[in-house]
């Protein structure tokens, strides 16, 4: 993940920033665009919940937020 993270933040591509962050029940994405939403979530995690029993999103404590620049910062 160091490595990707380095090749991400060396691509200039406008990223200022990454972290690698763990998988299973508490990794989610949701995108909402226009009149597309998508909506996933983990489910397995070793030594925690070893089945994909997961049916259901958890409460999310962090959140990124993602939008294009404007015009007047480039």
């Amino acid at each position: 993940m160091h490595d990707l993270n380095h090749e991400l933040l060396t691509s200039n591509i406008g990223i200022v920033a990454a972290q690698h962050l763990e998988g299973g029940p508490e990794a989610q994405l949701y995108l909402h665009v226009d009149e597309v939403e998508i909506e996933m979530f983990g489910s397995y995690e070793n030594s925690f919940r070893e089945d994909n029993g997961n049916a259901i999103p958890w409460p999310v404590p962090n959140v990124l937020g993602v939008r294009a620049r404007s015009p007047a910062a480039e």
